[in-house]
């Protein structure tokens, strides 16, 4: 299971490409948990690309084939989510003007 934050950071990928780490973490504060989860599970990868003033690598971020499969399996499932709550919704809405319906012609027909 994927994190909605994670979720996140590889729609940002996906949309941006190769991102740096101080992009990511300005735009998402507290993800770096998140990152080092994504990398671990390989969805992203990282290339260190130099030396930061202040002694850190800089990283630049890419979403990888399966981190594109997760996003395109979420993305599916939140549409899927979608349309059955809609279904449902509108079954509900169904149901009750064939109830209001019966109950009007029952009260037509003993009146």
């Amino acid at each position: 299971m994927v994190s909605k934050l994670s979720l996140k950071i590889l729609r940002h990928l996906k949309k941006a490409g190769v991102t740096s780490d101080t992009e990511i973490y300005t735009l998402f504060p507290n993800s770096r948990s998140s990152i080092e989860s994504l990398l671990a599970s390989k969805m992203i990868a990282s290339d260190h690309v130099g030396l930061q003033a202040n002694g850190d690598w800089q990283d630049h971020f890419v979403i990888s084939d399966l981190g594109n499969a997760v996003l395109e399996e979420a993305e599916r499932s939140s549409a899927r989510f979608h349309w059955s709550e809609f279904r449902a919704w509108i079954t509900l809405a169904i149901a009750l003007a064939a109830f209001a319906l019966s109950v009007i012609a029952l009260y037509l027909q003993y009146k």
